[in-house]
């Protein structure tokens, strides 16, 4: 796991779920920089290998057709722009595809992490969270799960174990078009018989 000054070990150690001042900024609509940094994950380089190969591969193409174009002794004799357009598929095809597999396969990942990252930060500063009263229940050979009603609010990976079972008035941070979410964010320990927290 890559990291930009913090593992996520580090920020699910500082993620407390029923912690005074994460329940207080949750309430608020805030999440806190733990809860941001463990949500969104570490920075992550652009894929350098796959923009040098595109690059390479448009200035070799670049120079397939102006030789093509300039000369008379390549594909096509006559050149012009046919014998640069010959010639550019013919490098394409030859060494051409190899190289934009390479770059694809280098890039595409990183590129798909880096965009999803993006959506979850937008998620995260949209201040969309909401609350309402719920439950940790514990699932027999497996992790404890949070529930309001019968819908199961997922946890942020990484995110440390959920307290004990019983009722809460749980706070998530709702999702946006293409972003993370729901993700739980934090649980404030109650009796809903006497809660003050209703539903929001």
């Amino acid at each position: 796991m890559r990291s930009d000054g913090g593992s996520g070990l580090d920020q699910a150690t500082a993620w407390s779920w029923t912690d005074p001042d994460t329940l207080a900024a949750n309430a608020a609509g805030a999440v806190t920089p733990a809860q941001r940094a463990l949500i969104i994950g570490p920075r992550i380089r652009p894929p350098y290998l796959a923009w040098t190969l595109l690059v390479a591969l448009a200035l070799m193409e670049a120079g397939a057709g102006v030789h093509g174009s300039t000369t008379n002794t390549g594909i096509n004799p006559e050149g012009g722009v046919a014998g640069g357009v010959e010639e550019m598929l013919f490098i394409m095809i030859v060494l051409g595809w190899q190289v934009l597999v390479m770059a694809l396969v280098s890039g595409v990942p990183r590129w798909g992490d880096r965009f999803a990252r993006r959506r979850a930060i937008v998620a995260v500063e949209s201040g969309r969270v909401t609350s309402a009263a719920g439950r940790v229940v514990a699932v027999p050979g497996g992790k404890a799960r949070a529930i309001v009603g019968t819908t199961l609010i997922p946890l942020p990976t990484g995110s440390p174990e959920l307290p004990p079972p019983g009722t809460y008035q749980l706070y998530w941070l709702e999702p946006t078009p293409g972003g993370p979410g729901p993700l739980l964010l934090s649980a404030h320990p109650q009796d809903i018989t006497t809660s003050d927290h209703p539903p929001t």
